[in-house]
């Protein structure tokens, strides 16, 4: 993928996976969201509906609620990283950590334990990534710069 100059425009692919991101809600995905509205209102003028206060959202059925959510914490840095990622689960047994490009490309899929996990980076490219904790009934996803 390479950035395009303004002036270029872009696909309807691009458009529509940047409509997509920056659709998302901000208080989950936080800048990802924020990044993916502004670039998208230099292309367009048609913006989705901002979401920046997401607790009573329905998402897939289920409505989310800051008051069900389970007492569980997750800790990921360095950020940015070069080489080993460290994630520190709390309150919960077990969980996964999915790593994936920007654009959605599933990179890494591993099993986490409560406490520190470590994760090695050495194999991935400089970039920006989004990286998924999954555990029970709880779901975090922060970008992470990968500088080596």
């Amino acid at each position: 993928m390479r950035l395009k100059n303004q002036d270029e425009g872009l696909s309807e692919q691009d458009l529509s996976l940047l409509r997509q991101v920056a659709g998302m809600c901000a208080s989950e995905y936080g800048d990802v969201v924020h990044w993916a509205m502004g670039l998208l209102s230099s292309y367009t003028t048609e913006l989705p509906e901002s979401l920046d206060n997401c607790d009573d959202l329905q998402v897939e059925g289920r409505t989310r609620s800051v008051t069900n959510m389970p007492e569980i914490s997750t800790e990921i840095y360095p950020n940015p990283v070069s080489s080993q990622l460290t994630v520190v689960l709390n309150g919960a047994a077990n969980g996964q950590i999915m790593i994936s490009g920007i654009t959605g490309g599933e990179l890494l899929t591993l099993e986490l334990y409560e406490g520190n996990n470590e994760i090695d980076l050495k194999t991935i490219n400089n970039g920006v990534y989004l990286v998924k904790v999954l555990s029970e009934d709880f779901e975090k996803t922060e970008k992470v710069i990968v500088i080596k």
